[in-house]
């Protein structure tokens, strides 16, 4: 595919596409890059081709145009990221950016990393992460792992309790274990941001032109953390939403990058196995070779042309969040029970590579229910009443 060279492109694993595309394949790349949220590294793959592959000015100004306003909202979001944690920070609680934009910071050019919104993990547990957030937000809605503050400078942010979750109770119960065994070091990773590329030749500026030089700094995950985190982020995608390129992109830079000792890699690689999901793990090494051009020897586990076939049939059915995906189209007047049915439908097609937490998910379905109940319950002792 077209796309998945001009990817390689932009990661420097090709020099040039299969051959010179049309206006119409220009297109198609284009909207590939749109539903996978990746115009910003695609883009990158068209500055570094041959002249002769080049689409048409008239199409690189419309698709720089997206990558431009890419770019600024990153700024803001770095600036942003870093203002979060020092309020946090003054009122006793120490926080790490999850994803985002500490992810982008694996890559070449960070501000071209298409990001959502702003997750945080804040440390003391959901009872005083509550009783900070709902003290100055009331009524922001709540789930297991987190808690909306609803947006902040336009920018939407949560708050977790805890960075992600597993439907099986028991591998779930495990996790979080080892989520606060890696606490302290995770909430005292602390960095400066990189707004330019890692060459340093190219600085990216304002709108009004003038050089970033902001020495922001923020506390992120470590490569060891990120290493299970995003491939269980990556897996919940899976079953919720729907799994995109972007995050297969996020892990790849992340293997590329990281500096793992020997003891580290044994370490992730016992969590992912405890946790299940080996299998998927090598499913997702097949593909970062097939799309991005990842060398086996860049991997800890052996990858699965099997099973990454069918994960690659999944990314590119679904697209980014699920928002291309057909099967997960909400019908007219769909009650909740509707959406229950449809989405375990949906998950029924990963029985047989993932079957613990397709069968598991009705049951946390109910616990988080139950949990929002209790959790709305505690919030109502706290707060004022009318």
């Amino acid at each position: 595919m077209l796309f998945f060279d001009l990817l390689q492109v932009a990661l420097g694993n090709r020099k040039s596409l299969e051959r010179i595309p049309t206006e119409a394949e220009w297109e198609e790349m284009f909207q590939h890059a749109r539903r996978q949220t990746l115009m910003g590294i695609a883009f990158s793959g068209m500055e570094q081709l041959p002249q002769e592959q080049r689409p048409s000015t008239d199409f690189i100004l419309k698709w720089y145009t997206v990558v431009s306003m890419t770019e600024k909202l990153n700024l803001k979001k770095n600036a942003l990221c870093s203002a979060l944690q020092q309020n946090f920070l003054k009122n006793g609680l120490r926080t790490c950016i999850l994803k985002g934009q500490g992810v982008a910071q694996y890559y070449e050019q960070p501000l071209r990393r298409q990001s959502g919104d702003i997750d945080i993990w804040v440390e003391g547990g959901w009872r005083k992460v509550l009783e900070y957030v709902y003290a100055k937000r009331p009524g922001g809605g709540m789930a297991y792992h987190h808690v909306d503050l609803g947006r902040v400078r336009d920018v939407k942010v949560e708050a977790h309790f805890t960075p992600s979750w597993m439907y099986n109770p028991f591998k779930n119960k495990y996790l979080q274990k080892w989520f606060y065994s890696q606490a302290e070091r995770q909430f005292t990773n602390k960095k400066e941001v990189r707004e330019t590329n890692n060459d340093g030749n190219i600085d990216t500026r304002s709108s009004e032109g003038e050089h970033t030089d902001s020495h922001i700094q923020c506390v992120f995950p470590t490569d060891l953390f990120n290493t299970v985190f995003l491939l269980l982020h990556m897996y919940r995608h899976i079953f919720d939403d729907g799994l995109g390129l972007r995050q297969l992109l996020d892990y790849y830079e992340l293997l590329k990058a990281q500096s793992l000792s020997k003891e580290e890699t044994k370490e992730a690689t016992e969590v992912i196995e405890k946790l299940g999901m080996t299998r998927f793990a090598r499913a997702v090494a097949w593909l970062l070779m097939e799309v991005f051009g990842m060398k086996e020897e860049d991997m800890f586990v052996t990858p699965d042309e099997k099973q990454g076939r069918f994960l690659l049939d999944e990314v590119m059915q679904s697209g980014n969040f699920g928002y291309h995906d057909e099967r997960m189209e909400v019908k007219a007047h769909e009650g909740k029970w509707h959406k229950f049915a449809r989405r375990q439908k949906r998950n029924l097609r990963f029985l047989g590579n993932y079957p613990s937490e397709v069968l598991w998910r009705p049951y946390f379905i109910l616990f988080n229910l139950l949990w929002r109940k209790r959790a709305k319950k505690y919030v109502a002792g706290f707060l004022p009443q009318a």
